[in-house]
């Protein structure tokens, strides 16, 4: 759906709920006010709803933020209330704590003198979509339960039972999806490429020749590559390697058309400063247990600003 699609069906269930009409679909929900996505117990609500909706059989689901439908109370909610300063950190967000990262899309709308935000999650065929690390807060414990799958069922939020799980299995069967993209690597194509540096600190400059397949309906223009990767399953940030494409893949963008395999030579450059010596040893490590890291993502920026997430496949 596009935007404008989506906006008016926000309208039409505001109406519906406002003359006390209940709606009647499962993959739309109100939420009073913005995650706090600074907090554990805000991160965890929104993975929680978020993968929620993305495993849940069906078209494609919605969260409006800023409108009770109990109490017909609107509260204006821009995206800054999340504690974020920018949208792009929320496939970032999905991409490190959920194991097969889906898609979202991310609008504001203006309605009277308030802001709605609304998350939009197209099928994902993907599914299920697992919680690797669900951390559950209470007086100030923290309690954390691994690979959680969560499901909607009329209004409400469970844990995904085996009938659930073959439900959704069914159903990604059914879905061709608009943009559907997987990006792999010989581990062999990623390399290192430091030049000339004197004794300061740069980002760490490496090379892959990455494949981009597009199971999709629609050929799509790929205008920048990110990958994450990490040697550890509960990882830290510093613990975290993010690697992001120069700005020629912006110049010269990556078409690939529906069906299609396209391979690339693409320069990545890590968003962390390192000394050659430590970039070297970080380089060196990652290499040496590429084979079996347990966090791999990438992510994929189209030039109709879409941006697509997924694991990263990496063959010998």
């Amino acid at each position: 759906m596009s935007r404008e699609q989506i906006t008016e069906l926000v309208k039409v269930y505001i109406d519906q709920s406002a003359q006390g009409i209940e709606i009647e679909n499962p993959k739309f929900d109100f939420k009073f006010k913005w995650y706090d996505l600074k907090s554990t117990s805000g991160l965890s609500e929104f993975l929680k709803d978020s993968s929620s909706m993305a495993n849940t059989f069906g078209p494609d689901g919605y969260i409006v933020i800023g409108f009770n439908d109990k109490t017909k109370v609107f509260h204006s909610s821009p995206f800054k209330e999340s504690g974020l300063g920018d949208t792009s950190a929320l496939p970032d967000i999905i991409s490190r704590h959920i194991d097969r990262p889906f898609l979202v899309n991310y609008y504001e709308m203006q309605h009277g003198e308030n802001i709605l935000g609304i998350l939009h999650f197209p099928p994902s065929i993907d599914k299920p979509h697992f919680i690797r690390n669900y951390k559950i807060e209470k007086n100030g414990n923290v309690r954390e339960e691994h690979n959680k799958v969560f499901i909607r069922k009329n209004s409400q939020t469970y844990t995904a039972n085996k009938y659930d799980f073959e439900l959704m299995v069914y159903d990604r069967k059914n879905i061709l999806p608009e943009y559907e993209l997987h990006c792999s690597f010989h581990r062999d194509a990623f390399s290192l490429d430091y030049r000339n540096m004197d004794g300061g600190e740069y980002p760490i400059p490496v090379k892959i020749v990455l494949n981009i397949e597009n199971s999709g309906r629609r050929p799509v223009s790929v205008c920048g590559f990110k990958v994450t990767l990490s040697e550890f399953s509960d990882f830290s940030d510093h613990e975290v390697n993010t690697f992001n494409s120069s700005g020629l893949l912006n110049t010269f963008t990556l078409i690939v058309q529906s069906g299609e395999i396209a391979k690339s030579q693409i320069d990545l450059y890590s968003e962390k400063f390192y000394t050659y010596r430590k970039g070297n040893e970080i380089f060196s490590s990652i290499r040496t247990n590429m084979r079996r890291l347990p966090m791999k993502s990438f992510e994929l920026t189209l030039t109709n600003g879409k941006i697509i997430t997924g694991e990263l496949t990496i063959t010998d």
